[in-house]
């Protein structure tokens, strides 16, 4: 009895840990997520594996940032969403990291990650979560280069306008 519980013990602590549960190792996701982004690699999109290397980038992995930053580019369904959220959530604690990011894409791609941002989770955001967004966004939008300022107005409008979008409002 007590090798069947120690054995049923040690399964579950396994299976609780989502590199070992779902397959994953940071090569294998980062491949999935390459194969999101249209490469031509030897395996499938998973909005699993996105999942697996947000949680190691809130762990500290920060080099696993640009390619969860791309990959919203190309996303749709889970996917989507799981960025949306993930997005969001750096707007609000390090909005300075995802503007960051944004630099090095072309405009029309900055404002589609950003309105992305704004879906949410395919409802918009939380009332409190869109009010620390907007109030990161105003600080940012009064401080730095103008560039900097500029980047954080725009991506302001664009997390606005998916934000409305996602509420089923219709866009300004």
């Amino acid at each position: 009895m007590r090798f069947a519980f120690a054995w049923s013990l040690a399964v579950v602590t396994i299976l609780a840990q989502p590199s070992l549960a779902e397959g994953y190792t940071r090569a294998s996701a980062i491949r999935s997520l390459r194969a999101c982004n249209g490469e031509r690699v030897k395996t499938e999109c998973s909005e699993d594996a996105a999942n697996y290397l947000m949680g190691k980038f809130y762990r500290g992995d920060q080099a696993l940032l640009p390619l969860l930053i791309r990959t919203g580019l190309r996303a749709d369904g889970a996917l989507a969403t799981d960025l949306a959220d993930f997005y969001a959530d750096l707007l609000s604690t390090r909005p300075e990291l995802f503007l960051e990011q944004l630099r090095g894409f072309s405009p029309s791609d900055q404002g589609q990650l950003a309105w992305l941002a704004g879906t949410g989770d395919g409802g918009g955001l939380a009332p409190d979560e869109l009010k620390t967004i907007v109030a990161n966004l105003h600080r940012l939008a009064a401080s730095g280069s103008p560039n900097h300022r500029r980047l954080a107005r725009f991506v302001l409008r664009e997390v606005l306008s998916g934000n409305r979008r996602a509420n089923g409002e219709p866009p300004n």
